[in-house]
């Protein structure tokens, strides 16, 4: 359909795919082409620059911060555009349940919500494979994290697993799979620890280090 590189641009924002190009990847990937999942609806860099600072601040523990840039963010982007809602709507619930605003289960419910405007049960894919784009990947990540905060360790750990497997297959670039892989890797070991099987905690752990390492 298109080069690698321009594939690559496409997925990390960096550059505007063009309409047919972007219906043509979708079905061949077996998704909706109706919808732009995979392109921030702006064109400013300044506030995509903003964007992976609210990230950077949010992975960092750093949630009054991040809120302190979010809130005008809010006010400049287009929220009818799905990607833009979705983004500031899981950044939301991310700072709300780390301040103790909300509850896990209130989360909870919130995430389902998100994941289910682009992909309606992706329960359906526990134990498949399926191309998730990177905002779906993270957003999966945070349901499982709060499946497992809930005391739902199994359901957390079939999540990050449908995650790898997915990324696994290579239809996205490795350097940007490499760190959520790890990411993914390390929070299904301290599952597995909870649930009393130390040692396969352990071998996932080791793995983690060596894909770190690589």
């Amino acid at each position: 359909v298109c080069s690698v590189q321009t594939l690559s641009r496409t997925e990390n924002g960096k550059v505007k795919v063009k309409k047919k190009t972007y219906q043509q990847l979708m079905e061949k990937m077996g998704r909706d082409g109706t919808k732009n999942y995979s392109v921030l609806s702006t064109e400013n860099f300044e506030l995509l620059d903003i964007m992976v600072e609210v990230n950077n601040l949010i992975f960092l523990h750093e949630y009054e911060e991040a809120e302190n840039k979010l809130k005008p963010l809010k006010d400049v982007l287009s929220m009818e555009e799905e990607i833009n809602y979705v983004f500031v709507k899981e950044c939301e619930i991310i700072i709300d349940k780390a301040l103790h605003r909300i509850s896990a289960e209130d989360a909870l419910v919130e995430y389902e919500k998100l994941i289910a405007l682009s992909i309606p049960d992706y329960k359906t894919f526990l134990h498949g494979i399926y191309p998730f784009f990177h905002e779906e990947i993270i957003l999966l990540m945070n349901i499982g994290h709060t499946y497992g905060d809930l005391g739902n360790r199994k359901m957390a750990i079939e999540i990050y697993y449908m995650l790898i497997r997915s990324m696994n297959t290579g239809y996205m670039e490795k350097e940007d799979t490499v760190q959520i892989t790890v990411m993914l890797i390390s929070a299904a070991a301290r599952l597995w620890g909870g649930l009393g099987q130390r040692d396969r905690a352990i071998r996932m752990s080791w793995n983690a280090i060596y894909k770190a390492k690589k």
